[in-house]
């Protein structure tokens, strides 16, 4: 195997979303993770792991490796893991192999489990 194959899922790169900001549109980011502590108004699609940090908001769906949530998504969800913190909040449907809950106000529409 190549040292490639034994990476983590995640980046040692990290986009950062500020508090103050707030995007409006479709958020794509590829070979980095995502750190939200503002809002975003669209759908993220991130290859690796998006952090959603207590007071930051998705009105939007969200697809990725690795989803931790402490904030509020108003929207799907469909990652390979996803660990639900206690500030956080999903309004919507979910879709993930792994589920961790830590606290949190879940209203899912439908939670499908899926296999790797």
């Amino acid at each position: 195997m190549s040292r490639d194959q034994h990476k983590s899922n995640t980046s040692d790169r990290q986009t950062v979303i500020l508090d103050e900001t707030e995007i409006t549109g479709e958020l794509v980011i590829t070979g980095a993770d995502l750190l939200l502590l503002g809002k975003v108004n669209g759908n993220i699609k991130c290859s690796g792991r998006v952090i959603i940090n207590e007071g930051a908001k998705v009105s939007g769906n969200i697809l990725c490796d690795i989803l931790d949530l402490n904030g509020t998504v108003d929207g799907a969800v469909k990652s390979t893991l996803l660990t639900l913190r206690e500030q956080g909040v999903i309004r919507g449907d979910v879709e993930t192999s792994g589920l961790r809950i830590r606290g949190g106000k879940i209203n899912i529409t439908t939670l499908r489990l899926v296999s790797n």
